[in-house]
């Protein structure tokens, strides 16, 4: 399925969007022809229009933009970009105030659609790439992703890698949060200064904070990991994975990534019917 833009003329080669990354996405999961949590990835699209100035976009006007794109692809598990982006093709770096951003959407197969149900392992390790602190761009998924680039070319024979800032606190993996079991307390790091805040590591702490399950938001140190009981991602991609391989330790799939696990499915799959 090709994308689709409203207005339906594509970005130009002078676009803002390809010479300075001037937008934001989100990459939300299709399961029986629709998303999932839709309604928190068109609130983070628009709070990230927000933060780089531009008037956020209708819920309307995505919603009408990602139906035409579902009902076009037919596609019924598969994966969704929404990217929202300023226009105007002129030179230079100031951008014009409050306007309403371009949109694009595409829907794409996947390839394994059971990932979600299921608890699959992965192996991760721990890159030398640093994520650059910058409160004025952390939680937004804007379109440089040049950071998750370089990182994810040390991925090697892992699945993914653990990224730190450079203070030296431990962030994200290259795409996805990550939750940690350190002395039996969850914990996930704050993403106010560097890395996204995803959606669905807002629906596990949303549910956490439903449910009376502990969790703490709170700078998390490569140490914790080492000496970590549990440790699972998130992404919009798979929901939760379980990490079983952090730099050559082995860890196992505990209680909580388990429980959380089947409340996050719980969670997720009414929204597809």
């Amino acid at each position: 399925m090709s994308w689709l833009f409203d207005p339906p003329t594509p970005p130009g080669n002078d676009s803002r969007a390809l010479a300075y990354g001037d937008g934001v996405f989100t990459t939300a999961a299709i399961r029986a022809g629709d998303l999932l949590f839709r309604d928190r990835h068109i609130r983070r699209l628009q709070r990230g229009c927000e933060r780089l100035g531009m008037l956020a976009p209708t819920r309307e006007r995505i919603e009408r933009l990602v139906d035409t794109s579902l009902h076009q692809s037919a596609t019924r598990a598969g994966m969704a970009k929404v990217i929202a982006y300023r226009p105007g093709q002129k030179r230079g770096y100031r951008p014009s105030a409050n306007e309403a951003p371009h949109l694009g959407a595409r829907c794409y197969p996947l390839v394994d659609a059971d990932e979600w149900p299921e608890l699959k392992p992965m192996r991760v390790g721990l890159a030398s790439m640093r994520w650059a602190v910058q409160p004025a761009l952390a939680g937004i998924k804007h379109l440089n992703r040049l950071e998750q680039v370089l990182a994810a070319a040390e991925i090697g024979t892992c699945d993914d890698v653990l990224c730190r800032d450079t203070e030296g606190q431990v962030v994200s993996a290259t795409s996805a949060n990550v939750f940690a079991v350190v002395a039996d307390a969850l914990q996930t790091p704050a993403v106010d200064t560097a890395g996204v805040a995803g959606v669905t590591r807002a629906a596990v702490i949303a549910i956490c904070e439903r449910d009376a399950i502990p969790v703490e938001i709170t700078a998390l140190a490569h140490d914790d990991l080492i000496r970590c009981s549990e440790m699972f991602v998130t992404s919009s991609r798979y929901g939760i994975r379980p990490v079983t391989v952090f730099a050559d330790r082995d860890l196992s799939v505990g209680p909580v990534t388990r429980d959380l696990h089947r409340r996050l499915l719980r969670e997720a799959l009414p929204c597809v019917g």
